[in-house]
């Protein structure tokens, strides 16, 4: 039965839930089968980055190609082929560059946990979310994408903005998440830049 108030908005990628329903059972992320996210916001923020962005044809340019796969890694030549109209190389400055200028400057500090534990620590995340406490929104794969265990993305608006990225790590750190944290900008997603296809690229921004 959907959430009265959130009505829980489904899509293959994204099922949403707030603060009435993302507790409920059929609700937790070892019971959700039919996306591959369950997402909550903080209502304290509001989504989106449209004002930061200094290129809004740029952002567009990345976003409608990533969603239709036309992005292409490139890593004998060390370059990412956007749509065959633009090359972007693969070092951090260049691809600071083209976060600053879109705008897509959204990231995530990422925690893994097994299926045994997963509902329990998404919980936490979900309720310190819902409270303000940690970034913008937060997700959690689900038992579509089976596997051995379960990411959380916790997302912070601004990857370049140090003194949040470590606010919300400290406040993950409180919350009983003191093992090492791994956080990834966006951007690299966007890019699809990943470790596998550039070995010699560091793809998480921050280590703690």
């Amino acid at each position: 039965m959907n959430c009265r108030k959130c009505g829980n908005q489904s899509t293959f990628e994204y099922y949403i839930v707030c603060d009435k329903c993302h507790s409920r059972k059929e609700n937790l992320p070892t019971n959700v089968d039919s996306s591959s996210w369950v997402r909550i916001l903080n209502p304290k923020e509001k989504e989106g980055e449209n004002h930061l962005a200094k290129d809004k044809k740029l952002r567009n340019l990345i976003l409608t190609n990533f969603n239709s796969r036309n992005i292409i890694p490139d890593p004998r030549r060390k370059v990412v082929i956007i749509d065959n109209k633009l090359e972007i190389p693969v070092n951090e400055a260049a691809i600071d560059d083209l976060a600053k200028r879109s705008g897509l400057v959204v990231g995530k500090w990422l925690i893994h946990a097994s299926p045994e534990n997963i509902d329990e620590v998404w919980n936490i995340v979900a309720s310190s979310t819902l409270n303000g406490e940690l970034g913008i929104d937060a997700k959690v794969s689900t038992s579509l994408q089976g596997g051995s265990e379960h990411v959380m993305c916790v997302y912070t608006r601004n990857y370049f903005d140090q003194d949040d990225v470590k606010r919300v790590r400290k406040r993950l750190a409180e919350l009983g998440f003191a093992k090492r944290l791994y956080y990834k900008p966006d951007i690299y997603t966007y890019l699809r830049i990943y470790r596998k296809t550039f070995p010699d690229i560091r793809v998480s921004r921050y280590a703690e």
